[in-house]
């Protein structure tokens, strides 16, 4: 039997509570289910919604499922991507889902671009129960082709990840030639933020060329469990406070990201990309909460920072990560005082 066209990755932690959603949308896929591979990689123990799942995924290539004894994203994908057989890889995070035409989309691509490496689709905000809340984070109008043979030219392949919108945002919206990821960088990385950036720094690395499409292809989940936005029943101050404590954990990601990667221009693009943060370290920020005990003081060096860096063009500009804290908190904060327009719904 030859091997699936496509290996769908899906990875869970310890909440299975939209695991079910995650698989339905792989289920819908308008494309042969007998090309697609799903290894589901899970940490929570197996229950009666794998159960569930198993009796429907008789229509795939093949069905994995497999409990990990692992916390870090990253050792969940590399897991899977060594379960799996397909040639194009595809993730999706137990909280997102696909839409019906994401694989058939995928594939199309990546039969018509020789030496496609990686693909990466626009989404649609979506909120616990399903329901679109924004088009995109991103809005990507228009679909870029980055051609990797010059790699060390840093301008010019800046100006290109530059028109593509986050290249590398939400993993849930990646697929990838299984030739050109590295298992190896996988296995170092234990971050919990950044490991969509490290996949794309995979794909910047490589020979391959890299598709940033225009099509939204994904439903990105917004909920009170997520990591990111788990911020709920406290105050404008507070949350300002709690993204500069998360900017300490991101900043460490950081030095990790640049001992992993091997060119210069990856390691210039992860400056830009956590431009906000490395600014915030610049301006004493970092560990505010050891400084001050009134949590009001957060905001106001916020405000300090912001006229330092132009914070309004930066966001304009799109020129640093889009950490979703950031989206939803931060920039809520300070839209107040610079009137900046944050969503495009």
């Amino acid at each position: 039997m030859s091997n699936p066209k496509v290996s769908v990755i899906i990875t869970a932690h310890w909440r299975d509570t939209y695991i079910d959603k995650a698989f339905e949308s792989v289920v819908s896929q308008d494309f042969d289910k007998k090309e697609i591979e799903v290894v589901l990689v899970h940490r929570f123990p197996y229950n009666y919604k794998i159960r569930k799942i198993e009796e429907k995924a008789g229509v795939f290539y093949k069905f994995i499922s497999y409990e990990t004894k692992s916390d870090p994203l990253a050792f969940k994908i590399k897991e899977g991507v060594e379960l799996s057989k397909g040639d194009i890889i595809c993730f999706l995070e137990d909280d997102d889902m696909f839409s019906e035409n994401k694989l058939k989309s995928v594939v199309t691509k990546f039969n018509e671009i020789e030496n496609l490496g990686y693909f990466h689709n626009d989404h649609y905000i979506v909120d616990e129960e399903g329901n679109v809340l924004y088009k995109s984070l991103l809005n990507r109008e228009k679909s870029v082709l980055i051609d990797n043979q010059k790699i060390q030219d840093f301008g010019a392949k800046f100006r290109e990840i530059f028109l593509g919108k986050s290249p590398q945002f939400n993993s849930s919206s990646i697929c990838m030639k299984r030739d050109i990821i590295g298992l190896d960088w996988l296995g170092k990385f234990t971050g919990k933020r950044a490991v969509d950036l490290l996949l794309f720094l995979m794909a910047l690395e490589s020979s391959s060329i890299i598709y940033l499409s225009d099509l939204k292809l994904t439903y990105y989940r917004i909920h009170s469990q997520q990591m990111s936005l788990n911020l709920g029943g406290k105050s404008r101050y507070q949350r300002a406070l709690e993204s500069l404590k998360i900017d300490e954990e991101v900043l460490n990601e950081l030095e990790v990201l640049k001992s992993i990667v091997s060119y210069d221009t990856s390691k210039k693009i992860l400056d830009y990309y956590f431009y906000l943060p490395i600014k915030i370290k610049r301006y004493g920020l970092i560990n505010i909460s050891k400084k001050e005990n009134n949590v009001k003081a957060a905001l106001t060096y916020l405000y300090v920072l912001a006229r330092y860096i132009g914070l309004r063009e930066a966001i304009r500009a799109g020129l640093f990560p889009i950490w979703f804290h950031y989206a939803r908190e931060l920039y809520i904060i300070l839209s107040e005082k610079f009137k900046i327009k944050y969503f495009n719904r």
